[in-house]
């Protein structure tokens, strides 16, 4: 019997992969609706049909559908969802404000292409990296912003 997640995950599958253009235009109204839109980022199979594509082997639209998600305004929430199958965390930064945490996934190819997509996962790496709290910091553009962290 399939869990949800694998469930939510079989119908993502067949709804943007079954056909190269349609899978790529239904992932456009999803995205161009925030209502849809937000209930993708918040379900872990319809985020990993889009993210957990194996690095090295894209499909026909597993580069287009990435794109679209990842430029999308509700990329940090997926990358956030996502990342919940890996490490138990409470938030943003619960996830990155430990720094062999943030080594770790930046030395994972599969997951720092979905984290290295969000601007905020990013910025609060970057920070914790550089040993600052990323608490103070919403995403690259502020630590790019910050003498401070430009300086460490």
């Amino acid at each position: 019997m399939l869990g949800v997640n694998q469930s939510d995950f079989m119908s993502y599958m067949s709804a943007l992969k079954t056909n190269y253009r349609k899978g790529i235009h239904r992932m456009e109204a999803i995205l161009a609706n925030p209502t849809h839109a937000a209930e993708f980022a918040a379900n872990l199979g319809g985020v990993s049909v889009v993210l957990g594509v194996p690095v090295g082997l894209p499909d026909r639209n597993s580069d287009k559908l990435l794109e679209l998600l990842l430029g999308s305004d509700v990329a940090d929430d997926a990358v956030l969802t996502w990342m919940h199958q890996f490490y138990e965390f409470t938030d943003w930064d619960d996830l990155l404000s430990d720094s062999a945490r943030c080594k770790e996934m930046a030395n994972n190819p599969l997951i720092w292409r979905a984290a290295g997509g969000s601007k905020l996962a990013v910025g609060k790496s970057i920070a914790t990296l550089a040993g600052l709290s990323c608490a103070d910091y919403a995403d690259i553009d502020a630590v790019a912003a910050s003498q401070v962290a430009m300086t460490a």
